[in-house]
């Protein structure tokens, strides 16, 4: 548990550029912003909660709200009444709308408290800052409260008058793109979320070599040409050779390394040979996609449609639950509609039907 500093999250904001909507609250993905960020500081014993007189937060923890003293000064007002109610001589300042705030980064950020600093402030591959993200020492309430008093609410001017140090996220594991992110309109917020949002799926099963592949290309081509964006996962029944044989990341694994990842400027390909993930945590992996085909699954629960072929196998062998449709080159009797494999049109409407419900 981390003592010698505290956590401030800045979240008074009056958001006009959000339609006035409390953005601590707002969902992001299956979370909130604010319970998002609590995720990840749960190491830090001492939080504060910076809100204004119109906002509201109850939640089960030690968390301390403190509200505006100076109101309606933008985010100095959250900051003076933070540090004036800080416990620690340092805190962890951040805004609440910075989504990819993680607990490794907040970690990372500890080593740089320097007790003759009153600040340090993280500047981005830009050359750019953010005077709400960083750390502050309790020390530079003062002279806040003179620049407030003054009638000076620029936050870049108050931080220029401290003794700050400077540090980058360049050479780090950090992405600073994502890290600087902030979301601060609803284009912001919708645009996010899009990137959030998990796909809908089904499964095309059915025996070897009966056309699965194939069909599914078909069904690529389709949704991509209406403006999907479109992902593939394949169920190899047996262990598959995701490397080259004589590359030299397949001579990494040959020595003993448990995971690779080879990437170039366009494309990367990852091998864990460790890690067992289930296929809904693969579709994890496809966050913001409106469509994931799976291949194979036969025997899953998935919603599915099975290719059958007279040369290949003259019954279903798929689990039936969920089967929205068999694709086949002739006729039997079934309890699901039969298509045809030239009849894409029909088996569009079916797959809309049951996967894009209220989509169209």
């Amino acid at each position: 548990m981390i003592k010698n500093c505290s956590l401030i999250i800045l979240a008074g904001g009056q958001s006009k550029r959000m339609n006035y909507n409390h953005k601590f609250l707002l969902p992001i993905g299956d979370k909130t912003f604010i319970s998002k960020i609590l995720e990840e500081s749960i190491n830090f014993d001492k939080i504060i909660l910076s809100l204004n007189s119109n906002q509201k937060f109850y939640y089960n923890s030690d968390i301390k709200i403190v509200y505006d003293h100076y109101e309606k000064i933008g985010p100095l007002g959250g900051l003076y009444s933070s540090l004036n109610a800080l416990e620690t001589d340092f805190a962890i300042v951040i805004p609440c709308d910075m989504p990819y705030i993680s607990n490794e980064l907040l970690t990372y950020l500890l080593q740089f408290i320097t007790p003759h600093l009153d600040a340090v402030i993280i500047r981005d591959n830009n050359n750019k800052i953010n005077p709400l993200f960083g750390i502050y020492h309790k020390r530079s309430l003062p002279k806040l409260e003179e620049y407030i008093t003054s009638g000076n609410y620029k936050a870049t001017t108050f931080l220029n008058s401290l003794e700050t140090k400077e540090i980058s996220l360049e050479y780090t594991i950090f992405n600073n793109e994502k890290i600087f992110l902030n979301v601060n309109t609803c284009e912001d917020y919708n645009s996010f979320n899009l990137k959030l949002k998990k796909p809908v799926f089904f499964a095309v099963s059915g025996s070897k070599n009966s056309g699965k592949t194939t069909f599914i290309q078909k069904l690529i081509q389709y949704f991509v040409l209406e403006g999907k964006k479109v992902g593939t996962i394949k169920h190899d029944g047996h262990d598959f050779i995701g490397d080259t044989p004589g590359t030299d990341s397949f001579k990494h694994r040959e020595a003993g390394a448990t995971k690779t990842l080879v990437y170039s400027k366009n494309k990367y390909m990852l091998m864990d040979y460790e890690q067992k993930l289930s296929t809904e945590e693969f579709l994890d992996f496809f966050l913001g996609y409106d469509l994931v085909i799976l291949e194979g699954f036969k025997y899953s629960d998935f919603p599915k449609i099975e290719v059958i072929r007279e040369l290949n196998s003259m019954k279903p062998i798929c689990n039936q639950k969920n089967l929205m449709c068999i694709v086949s080159d002739f006729n039997f009797q079934s309890d699901v509609p039969i298509f045809n494999f030239n009849n894409l049109e029909e088996i569009i409407k079916e797959i809309k039907k049951n996967i894009f419900k209220g989509e169209y």
